[in-house]
Order: C-alpha cells, then structure tokens, then sequence
C-alpha cells in the first residue's frame, strides 16, 4: 500500500467518525423535538427532556414555584406593586400594625412607650416583615430588663450599705437624722435654686439614688439641721416637717423665702 493510499484511508477514517458523531447526536435527539418550530429545535434546555410528559412534569414543578414566588419591585414599581410586595414579606399595613409579645418584667420596669412606637415607625419605614420585628423587639427588651434589673441591685446594695453604716453612726437617731438630712436638701436646693429648679434637683439627687450615699447624707443632715436652728427673715424656723412654723413675712421676687443664717454661710450669694 503506498503512502498515498494509507493517506486517503486515514481520511476516510476521520470523515465516516464525523458522521457517526452527527448520526449519533441525531438519535439522541427526542423524537418529540420534532414538533418544536425552527427556532427551538435547537434549544439545549428543551432537548435535555426525553420525553414530552418529562418536559410537561418539569413545566408544572416551575409553574407551582413561580406562582408563589417572590419579586422585588423595580425602581419604577408602582406604590401598588411595592405594598404587595412588603404584603408578601409579611410588613403589615402600617407602623401600629406591628404585635410584640408582652415580657415578664418588674413592677418598676418602665416598658418605654413612646420608644416602642418610635420602633415599630422606624421597622416600617425600612420594610421589616412581623416576625423579623417581633423577634428583634424581643431580644432588646430582654437585654434592657436584664440590665436594669442588675443596675436595681447594685443601688439596693449600696443603698443598703448605707443605711447600714449610718445605722453605725447615728445609731437610735438614725431615723430622725435621715429626715432631717431629706429636709436639708430639700430646703437647701430651693433656698440656693428657687423653688421649682430645686425641687427638681432635689427630685433628681432622690431618684439617682445620689442622695443614699452616706456622704451626701451626713452633709445634707448638716444643712438641715444648720437650717433649723436658722430663720426666716421676720419669721420662725422650719418645723420637723419641712414647712414653717408662721407664713414668711419677706420673700425674694421668686416668692422664696428669704433666709436669715446666722449659723452657716450665706448660700444664696449676693
């Protein structure tokens, strides 16, 4: 055999493989793809189905799937397309729609009303579904009993650490000094703020839980008790509950009574 025969074998051998490949594809061709107009025939996604009840059980699984799927709406989505759409997610109407389940919490835990419904605005404003907002308000909630209520026994604490050593110190006048330390804040803030600026200092040394420190406790018992055994200008010292034994005959423009020490400092200044 010469060289040009086996040449022209090797490429016979090489033509019939190609056709055999084609002969191949063409029998793995579905024989249904022949109902399929031109322009489909050759869709590899519609070939991979054997059979047309392959294809027609593949149309119904995607069908059933589609119907309940979810589609984010376009920048140009009409204010109808984006509530459906934060209707399917589950984001309720509007702001008060928004349920939270009631925690156990002390007597004394402020819930924070406003606050609860500055939240519920802010979920809605960024399209948070119920149960995302729920299980978040939960878990704030949960962390802010769970702190405040280690704060409130840290000021029991001290608070009891204090009653106990002033217990020490004053003994069987504790009661009686204690009152008259409230009084000498009281009276004091009001004497140095003005009534209505005192009161509220007075109000916020109570609730801070400031004015249980014995410290403060053993100076304002010494401006209660400098303070009653003071008097008013052209009146009587304060009695033990706090007011005046006569009604102040001179007050200052703010209608406060004008003090009289003789026994501390001046605490109103010039």
């Amino acid at each position: 055999m010469t060289e040009g025969n086996e040449g022209n074998l090797n490429n016979q051998g090489t033509g019939d493989q190609g056709a055999n490949n084609q002969n191949a594809s063409a029998v793995e061709r579905p024989a249904w793809s022949a109902q399929l107009p031109d322009a489909l025939k050759e869709n590899q996604s519609l070939l991979q189905f054997k059979t047309i009840g392959e294809l027609g059980n593949k149309f119904i699984e995607t069908d059933g799937k589609l119907k309940n799927a979810i589609f984010m709406p376009g920048e140009k989505a009409t204010p109808e397309e984006r509530a459906t759409f934060n209707k399917q997610l589950g984001v309720p109407e509007s702001p008060d729609k928004y349920q939270f389940d009631k925690l156990e919490a002390p007597e004394w835990f402020d819930h924070d009303e406003e606050g609860t419904q500055n939240f519920r605005k802010w979920a809605f404003e960024n399209g948070l579904p119920q149960k995302a907002t729920a299980t978040l308000y939960s878990q704030i909630m949960t962390a802010r009993i769970a702190e405040e209520k280690e704060l409130k026994g840290i000021l029991v604490e001290r608070q009891t650490r204090s009653e106990n050593a002033l217990k020490d110190l004053w003994k069987t006048d504790y009661a009686a000094n204690k009152e008259l330390a409230i009084r000498g804040l009281e009276n004091g803030a009001k004497s140095i703020l003005g009534a209505e600026r005192g009161a509220k200092f007075a109000q916020f040394m109570k609730d801070s839980h400031l004015a249980d420190d014995p410290l403060f406790l053993q100076f304002f018992h010494g401006i209660g008790k400098a303070m009653d055994s003071d008097k008013t200008a052209f009146g009587t010292g304060f009695t033990s509950q706090g007011g005046t034994g006569n009604q102040f005959t001179k007050t200052d423009k703010a209608g406060n009574p004008m003090l009289d020490f003789k026994n501390t400092p001046s605490m109103r200044g010039s």
